[in-house]
C-alpha cells in the first residue's frame, strides 16, 4: 500500500517494530508459566506473548483470572528484567532508518505497552535512546498498557494537538487499532509478530513488508 503523504513526527512500537524481542520475551514467559507448572517444551508455541500487553495475553492464553494473572506477571518481570531484556537484539538496518530521518529533521518517539522504565532500559542498551524526543511506556504497575492510552500520553509528552502530519509504525493490530481510536495514521510492517490477515482486517494508512519499504515510504 502507498502513501504520499509525508509525516513530520513518526511513533514507533517497540517489539517486533525496532526489536526482535522474541528470544527474550518468550524465555521470560516460560519461565513465569515453570513456576507454575505450565512449562513448555516448544518456545515457537509462546510466540504468540510477543506485542500485545502482557496481562491480556496471560488471561487470554492461559485462562488465568484478574489474580492469578497478576502473580504470574511479577515471576515474569522479575526474570525479564534480570535477563530478558539483555535478550533482545534490533532489527537490521533500523539503525539507519532512524538516524536518516533524525537528519531530515523528523521527531521520532517510542510508544510501546512496555513499563516505561523498562523500555528506556531496553533503548538504552541497544544504544538507540539519543534517536527519540520521548519514550513513552506504561506505568510502573503495568497500567496503562492500552495502545490508545500509550499513544496519547506519548502525543501530550509531544505537546501534539494536530495529527495530520502523526504517524505509529506498528506490526500488530493492536498499533492499528490504537491509532485509530486516537485519530492518527497507522503503517503496518510485517517483518514483526502479527499476521498479514489481522493487520489487513484493521485497514492501516499503509502496510510495508521490509525496513527498507518502511524507509522509502517515511522519506519519499
Amino acid at each position: 500500500m502507498q502513501n504520499s503523504k509525508k509525516y513530520q513526527t513518526i511513533l514507533f512500537d517497540l517489539d517486533g517494530t525496532l526489536i526482535d524481542s522474541m528470544d527474550g520475551v518468550v524465555h521470560s514467559v516460560n519461565h513465569a508459566l515453570t513456576a507454575f507448572g505450565m512449562g513448555v517444551d516448544d518456545l515457537n508455541s509462546l510466540r504468540k506473548f510477543v506485542g500485545p500487553p502482557l496481562k491480556q495475553s496471560f488471561m487470554n492464553h492461559c485462562g488465568f483470572d484478574e489474580e492469578k494473572t497478576e502473580e504470574i506477571i511479577k515471576v515474569y518481570r522479575k526474570y525479564y528484567i534480570e535477563k530478558g531484556i539483555y535478550e533482545h537484539t534490533v532489527y537490521p538496518g533500523i539503525p539507519g532508518l532512524l538516524k536518516r530521518l533524525k537528519s531530515l529533521g523528523k521527531t521520532l518517539a517510542v510508544a510501546t505497552s512496555k513499563t516505561e522504565f523498562i523500555a528506556k532500559t531496553i533503548m538504552d542498551n541497544l544504544k538507540l535512546s539519543d534517536y527519540f524526543t520521548v519514550i513513552t511506556g506504561s506505568n510502573p504497575d503495568g497500567s496503562g498498557a492500552a495502545k490508545a492510552e500509550v499513544l496519547q500520553n506519548c502525543l501530550y509528552s509531544l505537546n501534539i494537538s494536530q495529527h495530520e502530519e502523526v504517524v505509529l509504525v506498528g506490526d500488530t493490530r493492536f498499533d492499528i487499532v490504537g491509532a485509530r481510536e486516537v485519530g492518527i495514521d497507522s503503517i503496518a510492517v510485517l517483518y514483526g509478530y502479527g499476521t498479514i490477515d489481522d493487520l489487513q482486517r484493521e485497514n492501516p494508512t499503509c502496510i510495508v513488508k521490509t525496513v527498507e519499504d518502511l524507509g522509502r515510504l517515511l522519506m519519499a
